[in-house]
């Protein structure tokens, strides 16, 4: 579940009344009006943008299109800049607590204990058996010991003993199951659902589990990924529902690179393809 973060005096910051008396609105819907952006904001694919219309919003608080757009202007250099919400950096940094990457981390830690013991483990027997080498060199007679005094020397013994090997860290592998499993839950209504994760879909998801889409919209973070999939959900020619548009994508064309941005970007929320009648958000 994603999440988004309030300050303690909030509800009580002074700023709310002045914008209220400046768009002629309550208080209570300016607030109200300020939650929604927040959310819009933190579910969008690039964070800190509100991106939602001035018709979603009217539809969601039950106000007038007039109301909101009043209440926006007078946001504007106060709590808004544009559609951008106003110290998101500062009062919505990225979590670094998620369940899953401590998961993965805990893994790492312990797959890099466990080679750095069997690294000690290997050097000890490596000196024991340096040890019993010589106690075996010293009880055997003096020809014998000749022989195996040419063969073998100190030296190459202690190097074999102190060579240890690194630790081996590595790449968290691509949450392919979970992915295709966002994918269903958010767009199965609309699009083909995935059955079968192939070869060719694993090769994608590991292309663009690597990738950076902007600050805080890494491939390699599931809640990318969901909040990804709902922008597509919030696109008329994206889902299926635009008339006369007589096409759909699917699981394949919305992991293609070029066609990741191209969403990303917004080339399909313009004008009367954004969906209004959808406001489901990530969680």
């Amino acid at each position: 579940m994603d999440w988004l973060r309030l300050w303690h005096d909030m509800p009580n910051d002074p700023k709310w009344r002045t914008i209220a008396r400046q768009s002629k609105q309550s208080v209570a819907l300016v607030q109200a009006l300020y939650l929604h952006l927040l959310v819009a904001a933190s579910t969008n694919v690039t964070r800190g943008n509100a991106e939602v219309t001035t018709e979603d919003l009217a539809s969601a608080l039950d106000a007038t299109d007039e109301e909101i757009d009043s209440v926006l202007k007078a946001m504007q250099g106060r709590v808004l800049e544009g559609r951008s919400v106003t110290g998101w950096e500062k009062r919505q940094p990225k979590r670094h607590d998620d369940s899953g990457e401590r998961v993965r981390k805990y893994r790492e830690k312990s797959k890099a204990k466990e080679e750095s013991n069997k690294a000690n483990c290997n050097a000890e027997e490596a000196n024991e058996s340096q040890c019993n080498a010589a106690v075996t060199q010293r009880n055997a007679p003096e020809e014998i010991r000749g022989e195996e005094s040419k063969e073998t020397t100190p030296s190459s013994v202690d190097d074999a003993a102190s060579q240890k090997p690194a630790p081996v860290h590595k790449t968290p592998e691509p949450e392919y199951q979970a992915i295709t499993d966002i994918y269903n839950e958010m767009l199965g209504e609309f699009l083909p659902e995935v059955v079968k994760i192939n070869k060719k879909r694993k090769s994608m998801i590991s292309a663009r589990w690597k990738e950076v889409f902007g600050k805080d919209s890494r491939g390699n973070d599931l809640g990318f990924w969901r909040r990804y999939f709902l922008h597509v959900s919030r696109s008329k020619s994206l889902t299926g529902t635009k008339d006369g548009f007589n096409w759909r994508p699917g699981f394949d064309w919305l992991l293609n690179e070029s066609n990741m941005i191209r969403v990303i970007e917004g080339e399909f929320h313009q004008g009367d393809d954004r969906r209004v009648d959808y406001l489901r958000e990530a969680s």
